[in-house]
């Protein structure tokens, strides 16, 4: 899938959906378990793939373009999306999260788009809010891109300040190209 220009998946190597699908919930280690939240759920491959983990009791995600829903709808690799561990939620991650209860979640996966197109995403409001619905014990994992580019280095700097500055405890997941952080101690 491509929004505005960017592409919403990896594209470089031998990187197949499922491989980087896989690779982020790696990221997550042991905390991907219980209640998981994912945030910007594109075609729902990460959501199916966390809800098929037995130690996952069910996946909660939040999409905002109602075209995505029609496209996850359409695409026969998304059809795990209607699942019973699944909870679909269509809206503004944004406007939803403060309406998520303290403690709700042993793990999030936030995959953003490009912050070029929804810089409110790699927020520190919004990080503040992943601390707060996330468990003592629980992980975020937040896609970011390639960590040896030059613009996603200097965009994992500033991700990782931020969620410092909202007491969680950030470290690079380089071959999910993300961020793994979990609660300060």
């Amino acid at each position: 899938v491509v929004l505005g220009g960017f592409g919403m998946h990896r594209f470089a190597g031998d990187a197949s959906p499922a491989m980087d699908t896989e690779l982020k919930l790696q990221a997550l280690g042991g905390k991907l378990r219980g209640a998981v939240l994912d945030v910007c759920t594109g075609l729902g491959y990460t959501t199916i793939a966390a809800a098929a983990r037995k130690e996952v009791e069910f996946v909660a995600t939040l999409e905002l373009d109602p075209l995505m829903v029609r496209m996850q709808d359409a695409n026969p690799w998304s059809a795990d999306l209607r699942g019973p561990k699944v909870e679909r939620y269509l809206g503004d991650a944004t406007a939803l999260l403060p309406l998520i209860p303290d403690a709700s979640f042993d793990a999030i996966c936030h995959d953003p788009p490009a912050q070029a197109m929804s810089g409110e995403l790699y927020s520190a409001e919004v990080y503040a809010h992943f601390a707060r619905i996330l468990k003592p014990s629980g992980a975020l994992y937040h896609y970011i891109g390639d960590p040896d580019s030059k613009a996603s280095g200097k965009l994992f700097r500033g991700v990782a300040e931020r969620l410092r500055g909202v007491g969680l405890e950030p470290s690079v997941s380089r071959a999910a190209y993300g961020i793994t952080a979990v609660k300060s101690t």
